[in-house]
């Protein structure tokens, strides 16, 4: 019975180990903010890396309206380059090039193209 027991303690402990080894180096929760720029209010993006799929949001403001809560989705690469888009009629669309603790983000819209920097968390 013994034997069971470290066999199951050996098993759990290497899962255990490939799962941390498989982690993405981007993993973890970033944000940017941008000013006002035109009709466009400032800008909030948050971002979730984790297995370097990237899911998050974007909210803005368009003419006074709130334009938020949109999702952004899309895939880092392993030199850290990610191409997105924000499912609001995919028609905006956008790059961001991360580092260890910062990230800059391009997204062409509504609001023409944006420049955010923003870091992790």
């Amino acid at each position: 019975m013994l034997h069971y027991r470290v066999a199951l303690v050996l098993l759990i402990t290497s899962g255990a180990s490939v799962a941390a080894l498989s982690a993405g180096q981007y993993d973890g929760l970033w944000s940017a903010t941008s000013p006002a720029i035109g009709d466009c209010g400032p800008t909030s993006v948050e971002i979730m890396v984790v297995n370097n799929a990237m899911q998050g949001s974007v909210t803005t403001t368009y003419k006074g309206e709130l334009v938020g809560g949109n999702v952004l989705e899309g895939t880092v690469q392993p030199d850290g380059t990610a191409t997105f888009v924000v499912r609001r009629l995919n028609s905006i669309q956008g790059t961001i090039r991360f580092g260890t603790d910062k990230f800059d983000l391009a997204v062409q819209g509504f609001c023409g193209t944006r420049s955010l920097a923003g870091r992790r968390h």
